[in-house]
């Protein structure tokens, strides 16, 4: 289920973009990317929400910079080591 929100942007803002859709698009993919910076929301409740694939998901996160796991470097060394 969706929502319809309405915001100002400069007009100028909106000449970046190809469409006014395509800015919507991004606006909401922005959103939800940073409930998962967050943490507030997981990477697979994030892919579900903007109803694309995990890869497409995880792909995404990278692109912006947005780790895809919550754990601790230290965590991770932890599993690192007990899988040896």
């Amino acid at each position: 289920m969706s929502k319809a929100i309405s915001i100002q942007v400069p007009e100028s803002v909106l000449s970046y973009w190809e469409s006014e859709r395509q800015l919507e698009q991004e606006l909401s993919y922005l959103s939800v990317l940073e409930l998962v910076r967050e943490k507030k929301i997981t990477s697979g409740k994030a892919s579900e929400l903007l109803d694309i694939s995990r890869w497409e998901m995880a792909e995404l996160l990278s692109q912006h910079d947005v780790p895809s796991s919550n754990f601790s470097v230290q965590e991770l060394q932890q599993q690192v080591r007990e899988m040896k």
